[in-house]
Parts: C-alpha cells; structure tokens; sequence
C-alpha cells in the first residue's frame, strides 16, 4: 500500500527529468 504513495512522484520525478534532458538535448 505505502509503495504506491511514493511510487507515483517517483516515476513523475523521472518523467520529467526525462523531458528536461530531452529538452536540453533538443537545444545542444
């Protein structure tokens, strides 16, 4: 039960490092 409390953030947290890296990339 906790593990989908803090799994949720996590993946969005990835998620969106993932976009910003992409992002960046996308610049460069």
């Amino acid at each position: 039960m906790d593990k989908a409390t803090w799994t949720a953030p996590v993946v969005q947290t990835e998620s969106v490092s993932m976009e910003v890296t992409m992002y960046f990339s996308a610049e460069d």
